[in-house]
This record gives C-alpha cells, sequence and structure tokens, in this order.
C-alpha cells in the first residue's frame, strides 16, 4: 500500500469513526420523539417539596386572581412544572371560555425546573372581569401518549383602564 492508500484509508476510518460517534450520541440522547417548548426556561418556582413526597405523585402549581392593564400585549405568568416532579407537562390557557376559539396558548410538553412565563393576549381584551381556564397534562418523562390526570384550574384576570390603575 503506497502513502497516497494509507492517508485515504485512515481518512475513511476517521469518517466512520466520527459518524458513528455521532449516531451513537443521538442514540444516547434520544428524546424519543418528545417536542419540548422552546419558550420554556428554566425557573425555580416556589413550590418546596414535602418531606414525605414520593416520586408517583405530581405537584401543579396555584394561581391568583391578577391584574392588567387595557392595551397589555402579554400575561406574565409562570406555568410552571416544579423541579422535583417525575413528569413533563402541556399547558393549555383560554380566556373566558374553554374552547378553541378563546384558546390562548397550547404548549408543547415542558420540564420539571422549567416555565413559560409570558402568554400572548388577544388585541380586543375589554377592561372588566375575565376568567383565566388553566388545564395542565402531565406526561410519564419518557413517553408522550400516556396521559395521566390532567388538572384544571382557573382564575380572575382583571383588566383595568388606565384611570383605574392602583
Amino acid at each position: 500500500m503506497n502513502t497516497k492508500q494509507k492517508r485515504m484509508t485512515i481518512i475513511v476510518v476517521l469518517l466512520l469513526l466520527l459518524i458513528s460517534g455521532l449516531i451513537g450520541y443521538r442514540l444516547l440522547h434520544k428524546d424519543n420523539g418528545l417536542v419540548f417548548d422552546s419558550s420554556a426556561k428554566k425557573y425555580d418556582a416556589k413550590i418546596k417539596k414535602p418531606q414525605d413526597w414520593t416520586n408517583t405523585r405530581i405537584a401543579f402549581p396555584g394561581y391568583k386572581d391578577t391584574k392588567i392593564m387595557e392595551g397589555d400585549k402579554e400575561l406574565y405568568i409562570a406555568l410552571s412544572n416544579p423541579s422535583f416532579n417525575e413528569a413533563n407537562f402541556k399547558f393549555k390557557v383560554y380566556i373566558d371560555h374553554e374552547d378553541k376559539e378563546h384558546e390562548l396558548l397550547d404548549s408543547d410538553l415542558v420540564k420539571p425546573g422549567e416555565a413559560i412565563t409570558q402568554v400572548s393576549l388577544p388585541k380586543d381584551l375589554t377592561a372588566g372581569e375575565h376568567m383565566v381556564f388553566l388545564r395542565i397534562k402531565p406526561f410519564p418523562p419518557h413517553d408522550k401518549t400516556a396521559k395521566l390526570n390532567d388538572y384544571k384550574t382557573s382564575f380572575k384576570l382583571m383588566v383595568l383602564k388606565p384611570e383605574e390603575k392602583g
């Protein structure tokens, strides 16, 4: 084998090793087709893990009534998945009615220890009292099809006119 053939052989072997390494890495870090929400960020929820907590339980965050100003484009809210949960969350947020027409958010999966912190509001949101309906769907960590028990809650959203600020 001459020098040129040896170099080509070495290059081919190195390329094969590189490709094999990339394939191996992808297989080891495979997410089983799970799609995680790109707007979810690391979030330190104020939810404390109880001492007797087991990994078969799921903690859901609570929400209080809130106020915004008329014309606000975003609702700043922590749609969080507590870090000690052994489940991914999907969030659905509705305003005034729980139907597709009033849906504000239908998230992808949110990992434990992460949160979506902004939800876009409709441009025509009028001043006054509105109801926000929140549905949280938990899923096992490596499965996007096996749903666990859903959690539903709601809270009041007061949209204030500028002169009502206070």
